[in-house]
């Protein structure tokens, strides 16, 4: 077994001896992740005594308060529900938070605004919603503000508060008889009560469920006390409290006889959270925030997720409609027909994995999801809702009507609080939950924006995204780069396992020289003289791929020194290419001390506190790959921090660009007890680090294109034209391309992963995509029984030939809408897509087998607009 591998076990087994916060470990202090839920602020709300059932009367703008107001739009609230609407003034459509046709359904989640899931002391977790658990008793207040309106909710009904006792002592029971106003009342109260002793009770749970309710039976009290009979009846509990008050009985001395047996139940069982939301009308969109800082809870209960506005814009069957989701390039889920099988709700985190949080196993292999946006149209408009913070601990949810529920809906889902479950030998219990000492208080913020024009599509919510990201300076609106972009991801050196002198050592290996680079650059300037052409160097650092602690420029000295690799930067210029060196300064492979890195104190913490490493599982089995337990992941502050030392040097070099591989994609928490930072947090750090690569005007790469760093992206290479299968998407849609479109330049995956290169051309054609392949001058058996045997194909020999032909054909096919932007995306039949570009330029693709109108089978036409 690997040897980091049995230390993550050890630790696990271990976690007493560090002190690990978990649960059902009676002998640790668990966290306090929010602030306490005192009785005074529970008595604060109002509660009823039964919950209320809505009906038809209840619904309707009609029954709906106004609470802001502006030239486009009108904000609704209805303040026996605490739903909200939305009306557009320059269309009339209304958007409601809940559908309004739903009294008499039987899915009780049309009437939620918020789900809550938590967890408490004994790790047993509850889905809460806000109508069930909190506006069913009118339990939350609503608080005007200029432009909208605050509701807090307490979720949890309130329990009346008793004046009988649970338990109480065998003398406070003869002197509380003695008490009793009448012979009647005393005969009740001895009906209610039963003595218990412990040495008559033969059953071991019922005497150990005792001593444990009733701390001092079984010690101060001998083992005999008066216990109430359980299941009281309402009468019944009408009659003994009346008995009570007639003897003068208060709550003061029901507490003291409670406490004088011990009992450790009372506040103990109930629980309850606060937490709150607030509503305004912005410039004719829809703002929704939930502060986390503001949740109240009582003792041990545990807020891991919150669902927001779960049924917003919900669609019922019967109308064209669909819901929109980023998985990969973007997919759309049909809402017209309701669903006969069924399938699991669709479920995925945007910016896929966190790696601060280790899998054991891997569910799929599922397509990256890259935008924190979401949303639905009709034949009525349209709307999209955009996460503005709180982003890094977000999902997407979808589900489309079935058997248990009549409406589609989309949303957006935010973790607070992960945890790692583990088998713990030493335990009675199978497996504890480990949590980390904070849970992720950062503000969550959505922002919904609005399509009026009839017949609004997937690509007018691109439109509304797009122009929200410019104005928001997270996309320049600008790309003057010359040609499509044709970009190789050139293999410079590789590590491989030798034996020198008897022992098995590790060796750099060069796959692709200076040189040799020289010699690609020139052969793709001959073949795709119009396209922009672009050289993404891997393995040039010291080490190869196992790159060390990145703090400062070392170019592999088998390939050369760092001015060789400036010099082989200008010579491509002369050519035409950009040279883009790949570092990711966020992992560290060398973790000798000579490179000045030491995993204690700069890699990041798994939440079971063990050092963090990026997983690699069994792509056959989706269990951990032993041999893929490295590299470290480095701390995000100092990702940021080493990052702008890189570039201090880095930029004396005169090289056109950097390639900040996979820190475009990937993203991760940091569980160390002294400073929790959250996915939220690393996003910040990242920023950092991208701004970084960005100075001097250097040209900026990527695998990937995760939101918060295209301000500072040139080239996002290899994104996903396809969306994942999940059974309720109808089919993917190039979204993610639409967006970057005229802003960013960006690829096809990798040429050398395709089955079909005839696909792989049409599908860059319909999504203005470049042609992107990986590459190394050797032959391919210098890779074979390495650990990168999985890149034969892209040896010269094998990908040259056809990645040139698709290169040329693909570059010529687009020069004429190369880095414009798309305005219009729709399919007008089976298999035929149509593609329009800001200068008036049309694509049609045939992905049929058959000639469809003037376009050949399996072909393109592109043409321009008159006007």
């Amino acid at each position: 077994m690997n040897m980091r591998l049995k230390k993550v076990i050890a630790t696990l087994l271990l976690c007493s001896l560090l002190s690990l916060p978990t649960a059902g470990c009676s002998t640790f202090s668990s966290p306090v992740y929010y602030t306490m839920l005192d009785e005074d602020t529970i008595k604060s709300f109002t509660s009823l005594e039964t919950a209320i059932r809505l009906t038809a009367n209840d619904l309707g703008l009609e029954k709906m308060e106004i609470i802001a107001e502006d030239k486009d739009a009108i904000l609704y609230f209805n303040p026996k529900t605490t739903e909200i609407a939305l009306k557009r003034k320059a269309s009339g459509q209304v958007w409601y938070s809940n559908p309004q046709d739903r009294p008499g359904s039987s899915d009780s989640l049309l009437n939620t605004q918020f789900i809550v899931t938590t967890l408490n002391g004994r790790d047993v977790a509850k889905q809460w919603n806000t109508f069930d658990d909190s506006v069913a008793f009118g339990q939350f207040t609503a608080q005007r503000l200029d432009n909208g309106i605050n509701v807090n909710y307490l979720m949890g009904k309130v329990l009346a508060e008793t004046l009988y006792p649970v338990g109480m002592t065998e003398a406070r029971f003869t002197e509380l008889s003695a008490q009793m106003a009448s012979d009647k009342d005393r005969n009740y109260l001895k009906r209610m009560y039963g003595r218990v002793d412990l040495t008559t009770i033969e059953s071991l749970q019922q005497r150990e469920d005792l001593k444990k309710t009733f701390a001092k039976l079984d010690t101060e009290l001998g083992g005999v006390m008066y216990v109430l009979k359980s299941m009281l009846s309402k009468l019944e509990q009408k009659n003994l409290t009346t008995a009570l008050q007639n003897a003068g009985y208060a709550f003061e001395i029901r507490q003291a006889d409670e406490a004088g047996v011990g009992y450790t139940g009372g506040a103990d069982t109930q629980e309850n959270f606060v937490f709150s939301v607030t509503y305004k009308l912005e410039n004719g969109t829809l703002a929704v925030d939930v502060d986390p800082t503001k949740i109240l809870a009582t003792d041990k209960l545990k807020i891991s997720q919150i669902t927001v506005l779960r049924n917003f814009g919900a669609q019922k069957p019967g109308r064209e409609g669909y819901l929109f989701v980023p998985d990969g390039s973007g997919a759309i889920i049909s809402a017209q027909n309701a669903r006969a099988t069924v399938w699991a709700d669709y479920n995925r985190k945007v910016y896929g994995q966190d790696y601060g949080v280790l899998r054991t196993d891997r569910v799929d292999y599922s397509e990256q999801t890259y935008l924190p946006v979401y949303g639905a149209y009709h034949d009525q408009g349209g709307f999209i809702g955009v996460a503005e913070q709180g982003d890094g601990q977000m999902s997407v949810l979808a589900g489309i009507a079935g058997t248990d529920s009549a409406y589609s809906y989309v949303c957006s889902d935010f973790t607070l609080l992960s945890f790692a479950l583990v088998a713990l030998e030493s335990s009675s219990k199978n497996a504890l939950n480990l949590y980390p000492r904070q849970a992720v208080d950062d503000p969550i913020s959505l922002r919904y924006l609005f399509c009026d024009s009839a017949g609004t599509s997937y690509d007018d919510l691109a439109d509304l995204y797009r122009d929200y990201l410019l104005a928001n300076g997270q996309l320049d609106g600008i790309n003057d780069r010359q040609g499509l972009t044709v970009a190789v991801n050139a293999i410079g050196t590789i590590d491989e396992i030798k034996s020198v002198m008897g022992y098995p050592a590790q060796i750099v290996k060069e796959l692709t020289s200076l040189d040799e680079v020289i010699e690609l650059g020139q052969l793709l300037k001959e073949a795709a003289p119009a396209a922009d052409r672009v050289v993404q160097y891997a393995g040039w650092q010291k080490g190869g791929f196992q790159t060390g602690y990145i703090r400062s420029p070392q170019t592999e000295r088998k390939l050369g020194s760092n001015q060789d690799l400036s010099d082989l930067s200008a010579s491509l210029q002369d050519l035409g290419v950009s040279l883009l060196p790949v570092v990711e300064p966020q992992y560290c492979y060398d973790a000798g001390w000579m490179q000045g890195f030491s995993p204690l104190n700069h890699a990041i913490r798994f939440i079971t506190r063990d050092t963090g490493y990026k997983p690699e599982h069994n792509i056959a089995n989706f269990y951990l790959d032993d041999k893929g337990l490295k590299p470290y992941i480095i701390r995000p502050d100092l990702v940021a921090e080493n990052m702008t030392q890189f570039m201090q040097k880095y930029s004396s070099m005169n090289i056109s660009g950097i390639s900040l591989g996979s820190l475009a994609s990937e993203v991760y928490s940091d569980f160390r007890a002294q400073n929790v930072l959250s996915v939220n947090d690393t996003i910040h750090y990242f920023r950092s680090a991208v701004e970084a690569g960005n100075s001097g005007n250097n040209l900026v790469g990527g695998y990937g294109a995760n939101v918060y760093v295209l301000s500072g992206l040139d080239y996002a290479l290899g994104l996903p034209v396809t969306s994942s299968n999940h059974p309720i998407i109808s089919r993917s849609v190039p979204f993610l391309q639409m967006v970057l479109s005229g802003s960013v330049s960006y690829t096809m995956p990798a040429l050398n992963q395709t089955e079909n290169a005839t696909q792989y051309f049409l599908k860059a054609i319909e999504t203005g995509s470049g042609v992107y392949f990986d590459y190394f001058a050797d032959a391919g058996s210098a890779i074979m029984k390495t650990r990168y045997d999985y890149l034969y194909g892209a040896a010269r020999s094998s990908i040259w030939p056809i990645a040139t032909e698709l290169a040329a054909q693909t570059s010529s096919a687009l020069q004429a809408v190369a880095n414009h932007r798309i305005t219009s995306h729709e399919q007008l039949a089976p298999g035929i897509f149509r593609t329009v570009y800001d200068n008036g330029w049309t694509v049609t693709v045939n992905y049929n087998s058959a000639n469809w109108q003037d376009i050949p089978a399996m072909g393109y036409a592109a043409v321009q607009q008159e006007g």
